[in-house]
């Protein structure tokens, strides 16, 4: 697996677009089974602050290329609103998950707002991401580092710190940090979920 670069830089934390502000408040986040057409096109018209068509824990391993391909199909049709736009990929490590990158992304990165990635649980995954995204990115001829990436860490225990930690993100709750690959700065939001009996660290 990938190794973290040394080179990472952190900014100050600020608010963006993916935090609630009063232009953009994130109240609300709406998870979409991306194989599901009749939940998709009911999404279309719900007011949630972020949308996330899901490809991964609600469709099955045997529906994962249509689901993709109505994904697809649905982002191309364009959103109306003002919700965030997002889509969970599967686990970095499934079979499933270089495909949703490139196939969603070549059809309809113009119209995402970030990618989810899930059972994140070091940093090679989210290294990996983004390296991917930004050849997308160049061969879609988006702008670097424009789609974000809400990394989903799991298992929620003492661990998913050290993580957050080792990926150079504040913990401030909901995470936020700028992390560089190479020459480019990848703005990224971090959830590290917390349960019980874990608790806060000591």
């Amino acid at each position: 697996m990938l190794e973290a670069p040394t080179d990472r830089v952190e900014r100050q934390a600020r608010h963006h677009r993916f935090m609630t502000t009063a232009d953009h408040p994130r109240r609300t986040c709406l998870t979409v089974p991306g194989s599901s057409e009749r939940f998709l096109a009911k999404a279309v018209g719900l007011a949630a602050d972020e949308m996330i068509l899901d490809l991964e824990d609600s469709v099955a391993p045997g529906a994962k290329e249509q689901a993709r391909q109505l994904v697809a199909a649905a982002l191309d049709d364009g959103w109306p609103g003002r919700s965030l736009l997002a889509v969970r990929i599967n686990a970095a490590t499934s079979p499933w998950a270089y495909r949703d990158v490139i196939e969603i992304m070549e059809r309809a990165g113009a119209r995402l707002d970030a990618v989810v990635l899930p059972k994140v649980t070091g940093p090679g995954p989210v290294i990996w991401l983004d390296v991917l995204l930004s050849q997308v990115e160049l061969a879609a001829g988006l702008p670097p580092g424009r789609i974000r990436i809400e990394a989903q860490i799991e298992p929620g225990n003492h661990a998913s710190q050290a993580v957050c930690r080792s990926l150079g993100f504040a913990e401030e709750g909901t995470l936020r940090a700028w992390y560089r690959i190479g020459d480019q700065n990848r703005d990224m939001i971090l959830f590290a979920r917390l349960l019980p009996p874990y608790g806060p660290p000591p």
